[in-house]
């Protein structure tokens, strides 16, 4: 059954018997105002708050980030980290990402990923996820889930967006920044390269 982060975040804090926001941020190394966005829902959990909970509890890093996948650690499973070179180019209906990609196989163990696996190349998605920010991206999505953020294709550009499956014809591609309108577009021009499970507002 589908959980929100404030359900996981209450499970992990009776598993750990903390008791306050307070408690939560002190186990996470954040501040309570941060723990505050996370149960109000405007951000996700961050690298660090991910790591501290990895090390420190036995929940998976994936269930915890989007509610997907095992509750409870098991063996990491394969991530495709992506190093990218951008440049944004303005087009007539958004920004179009010109990217050099070079591919590496990693670990989906936030614990030995030091870097992101990409960038958020433009504030088509603030506030939740700032231009500049750090994203970890699951290459291996095999399903489509309504309202999870995703890294796509559309037709040579690269997009980072929230993705509703509803329509069965169409996918509706949703950026928080209200200058950058809906599109609703038809499912074969759109390639999903994966889902966004963490990123990190932390540092910025």
């Amino acid at each position: 059954m589908k959980t929100t982060l404030q359900e996981r975040l209450g499970e992990l804090m009776k598993e750990c018997n903390l008791k306050t926001q307070q408690e939560l941020a002190v186990f996470a190394g954040v501040s309570k105002g941060l723990v505050g966005q996370w149960f109000n829902g405007s951000t996700g959990l961050g690298k660090k708050p991910l790591l501290a909970f990895e090390k420190k509890t036995r929940f998976s890093t994936e269930w915890l980030a989007d509610g997907t996948g095992k509750k409870y650690k098991d063996n990491a499973t394969a991530i495709e980290h992506t190093q990218i070179n951008g440049v944004n180019n303005n087009v007539g209906n958004g920004v179009q990402n010109i990217h050099q990609v070079n591919h590496q196989k990693i670990s989906s163990s936030l614990k030995n990923k030091n870097h992101p696996d990409y960038t958020m190349p433009d504030d088509s998605m603030s506030p939740v996820l700032p231009k500049g920010c750090g994203l970890w991206i699951n290459r291996q999505v095999k399903e489509r889930i309504n309202g999870k953020i995703y890294r796509i294709d559309w037709q040579g550009a690269e997009l980072v967006r929230q993705l509703f499956f509803d329509d069965p014809a169409q996918i509706r591609l949703h950026a928080h920044n209200p200058q950058y309108p809906d599109k609703y577009v038809p499912k074969d021009q759109i390639r999903i390269m994966g889902r966004v499970v963490s990123w990190q507002v932390d540092d910025l």
